[in-house]
């Protein structure tokens, strides 16, 4: 008889997201052509040391970074599932619904008729392209990447792609290698021998993080401001949509939040960081103690105390060492040099930036 309703509502959801990530799927079997890797994996593959996975199979990995936690039982509308230690973002919303780095967690996942539980391991990149009705109409269509952080904001993932029967050993394809690190998206064009990507764009990618556009963050594509209309702020992702960059070209993401200037003409007493709130043990550290302060803190470090001061200073772009200014420390195990580098640049508009990274 004719499937019911249900059915072919669950099919066309699948398979809609089966050729959403073909490209992964794709560059996870030229890895296990050229490799040896593994496509479908229990837990144990990477998860060796996680005891609590080995008897674990009723979920499965798609590579290193896709998981699948199927309702194998009749009549179930939600499934156990285990999530080892790692952040673990919902593939359909970007939610973080597993952040525990040192065990892994067992979560209760709602799974209706029409949905299966999926998520994305934090700590890589997965490449998407828009979905089609046959795979042939899916390859001439935009590319998208979705990027999930791991618990130090950071990601990876690469793309390899081409005309999908040409011997590999004759090196007509195309690689990409993509990264997420320090704010900053980088998409590296590796090697670039399949023509037909000439014809093809990168329109969007998912970046699984928590933002606002309240925020004032600034995103900067290859120097040049990216146009709001770019950028949607959802509760747990950002969206970049429209981005139109063609696929034989690499290129750079980041983002940078404004920040406000504090005015303290107003202000009686000259600013200072905050310290300890006990007078005695304020005093013992070095502070200073103020029970009438109303403007800062009662106890607090003087501006003149604390902190470093230029030891060796280079030019407009380069590399500055400093060292620590006094005997003054909180915590004591304070780190005496510092290297600092500072680079300047244009970000278009006639609008410059400055970038500070401690080396």
């Amino acid at each position: 008889g004719a499937l019911s309703d249900d059915v072919v509502r669950s099919a066309r959801n699948a398979l809609k997201i089966r050729y959403e990530i073909l490209p992964y799927y794709y560059t996870l079997f030229y890895k296990s052509h050229t490799k040896g890797n593994t496509v479908i994996r229990p837990f144990f593959h990477e998860y060796p040391h996680d005891k609590t996975s080995f008897p674990i199979d009723k979920q499965f990995l798609v590579g290193p970074a896709f998981l699948v936690t199927p309702v194998i039982e009749e009549n179930k509308t939600s499934v156990k599932g285990y999530f080892p230690a790692d952040n673990w973002y919902n593939y359909y919303d970007g939610e973080l619904v597993s952040s525990n780095q040192d065990d892994g967690t067992w979560l209760e996942l709602n799974a209706p008729i029409d949905y299966i539980p999926l998520h994305i391991r934090g700590g890589y990149i997965i490449p998407t392209q828009d979905w089609a009705l046959t795979t042939e109409k899916s390859r001439q269509n935009p590319f998208g990447l979705i990027i999930a952080p791991n618990a130090d904001g950071e990601a990876q993932g690469d793309l390899f792609y081409d005309d999908g029967y040409t011997d590999v050993k004759k090196n007509k394809f195309y690689y990409a290698t993509i990264s997420l690190r320090e704010s900053r998206i980088k998409f590296n064009v590796e090697e670039n021998n399949y023509d037909e990507m000439a014809n093809l764009v990168l329109n969007k990618i998912r970046l699984f993080v928590k933002a606002s556009s309240g925020q004032n963050i600034k995103f900067i594509l290859n120097n040049e401001v990216l146009d709001s209309s770019k950028v949607e702020f959802k509760a747990d992702e950002i969206l970049f949509k429209n981005l139109n960059r063609k696929m034989t070209e690499s290129f750079e993401l980041e983002w940078t939040t404004e920040s406000y200037v504090i005015n303290t003409a107003s202000l009686t007493e000259t600013p200072v960081i905050d310290c300890l709130q006990d007078e005695q043990n304020c005093t013992a550290k070095g502070c200073v103690y103020n029970a009438n302060s109303i403007v800062v803190p009662k106890c607090n470090i003087p501006s003149d105390k604390g902190g470093y001061k230029v030891n060796k200073a280079g030019g407009a772009d380069s590399d500055y060492e400093l060292v620590k200014a006094d005997s003054l420390s909180l915590f004591g195990k304070d780190i005496v040099n510092v290297n600092v580098k500072v680079q300047h640049g244009n970000i278009g508009n006639g609008q410059r930036f400055t970038r500070v990274k401690v080396i």
